[in-house]
């Protein structure tokens, strides 16, 4: 080899990259550059092999819309701060009105509210007071006017002060207690013109007579209903009539009142199957027009049966068996009518004189030619 061969190969391998010398190691002139370390991948640990492992932060791709354009898919952020905010007032209010509602726990009172009144229920209203003293005259007037009853008008004086609180007392006779009602506790209040005042003192009598406070039905009676709405009592609204009193098996206790016939317009009178004893006011019930129908039966009523209950001429329907009357059936004026002016009554029923034998009570049946009785 020549000496400019051997120049030539020395040059290059001392240019040469990653020349190494003979003993491995490279082969870098003195003031040069080391090329840089090639490094090896290493194989990543297992799992859980070192808590120190960094992972990788990588974005949520849902994140990336709201980085770019503000908005969360066609929701702004402005929008999703206000939702928030209004949600979190709709829970406030929840929270709050719970805990107004449910106090703190003790039923104690919401120191920030004050205690609740209670509204007072108007009362009733009722009419304007009537002067006492403007309504008795009518009724006295009625009573006087009575031939039934103003034997006791001696007993009944004409100063509305003096009946004043006597409505409750038992040991007085009906009449008072009910001019005490009339004047001073019918909450109606009836004007001295209204044409129910007279009816509506009639029938008080007749309830305290009965001791209404005993009765099983009370329905309505003695209070500010209109007297056609109190139990058993029928009208003639439009004319401001009472037609009718029925009352039976209602546990009335007594003597029939001769009040009865104040109501002069009543058409049928029921007091059967109730306590009723005593005798009873034919003549009274006889001077009402219309009385067509009358029930006594099932009492415990006595003395004898008057032919004056027939004196209006109408009666065509008496009932008074099962009572303890005594006496002959008047057959003068139920079976054979003066001058035959007075019909035949077309249903009856009494009892018979069992000490006779004989029925002689009734009036002959025209087809069997005896006498019926029940």
């Amino acid at each position: 080899m020549t000496n400019e061969e051997a120049k030539e190969e020395m040059m290059l391998e001392k240019t040469a990259p990653g020349a190494m010398a003979l003993n491995g190691a490279p082969d870098v002139e003195k003031g040069a550059k080391k090329p840089p370390p090639q490094q090896t991948k290493q194989p990543p640990p297992p799992s859980g092999s070192s808590k120190n492992s960094k992972k990788k932060c990588e974005k949520n791709p849902d994140f990336k819309d709201v980085e770019n354009t503000g908005r969360w898919g066609s929701i702004s952020k402005k929008e999703m701060i206000i939702v928030g905010i209004v949600f979190l007032a709709v829970i406030g209010g929840v929270v709050a009105a719970v805990v107004v509602l449910t106090g703190n726990g003790n039923n104690a009172p919401n120191p920030t509210l004050p205690p609740r009144t209670p509204v007072p229920t108007p009362a009733p209203t009722f009419p304007p007071e009537v002067d006492p003293n403007l309504q008795l005259p009518v009724i006295l007037e009625a009573v006087e006017t009575n031939a039934f009853i103003n034997a006791s008008l001696a007993l009944l004086p004409s100063d509305a002060a003096f009946y004043k609180g006597k409505a409750a007392d038992a040991s007085l006779p009906p009449l008072v207690r009910a001019i005490s009602w009339s004047l001073y506790e019918d909450k109606r209040e009836p004007l001295p013109n209204d044409p129910f005042l007279v009816p509506r003192f009639a029938l008080a009598s007749i309830y305290y007579a009965f001791s209404g406070e005993q009765w099983t039905r009370q329905g309505d009676w003695l209070t500010y209903a209109p007297v056609c709405d109190w139990d058993g009592i029928y009208c003639d609204r439009f004319n401001a009539h009472v037609n009718e009193v029925s009352l039976p098996d209602n546990n009335l206790v007594g003597k029939v009142p001769a009040e009865f016939s104040m109501l002069s317009e009543l058409i049928s009178v029921g007091l059967h199957a109730n306590k009723l004893t005593g005798t009873v006011p034919w003549e009274a019930l006889g001077s009402l027009p219309t009385l067509s129908f009358l029930f006594l039966n099932a009492n415990k009523l006595s003395g004898t049966i008057d032919g004056s209950v027939r004196n209006n001429g109408v009666l065509s329907t008496l009932m008074v068996q099962l009572n303890d009357f005594t006496g002959q059936w008047p057959r003068n004026a139920f079976c054979d009518p003066v001058d035959r002016k007075l019909p035949l009554l077309e249903n009856y029923g009494l009892d018979c004189d069992e000490l006779d034998f004989r029925c002689l009570c009734g009036c002959t049946d025209p087809d069997t030619q005896r006498d019926v009785c029940f």
